[in-house]
């Protein structure tokens, strides 16, 4: 099995365990979010001529991602993700995930 399919394989299947809608499931079985992303944060920060730190480099950054977002609107099946959103911390309190968490934002 190549190297990239094992690499996504753990995600691709819990994207196909949480029963979303099918046009939100085909978005996220793709990289095209994360690749939108990185490719507009490289826009963004190709106008920085002199990098002086860590600081500025997340700010630039932070600026590429808020751009990004504007495309984000587009995904297809956006609309449900707040399924996602849902289905994503049941699976989590069935793991025993942030469940420490959500206990904290309860007291």
């Amino acid at each position: 099995m190549p190297e990239s399919v094992r690499e996504g394989l753990d995600e691709t299947l819990t994207v196909l365990t949480l029963k979303l809608s099918p046009r939100l499931r085909r978005s996220l079985a793709t990289t095209n979010a994360a690749e939108s992303l990185l490719s507009r944060t490289r826009h963004v920060k190709r106008n920085v001529k002199r990098w002086r730190n860590g600081q500025m480099m997340l700010r630039w950054v932070a600026a590429g991602v808020l751009e990004a977002v504007k495309g984000f609107r587009r995904l297809k099946g956006y609309a449900d993700m707040s399924m996602l959103v849902a289905a994503l911390r049941t699976r989590d309190r069935q793991l025993g995930l942030c469940v420490a968490q959500e206990e904290r934002q309860i007291a």
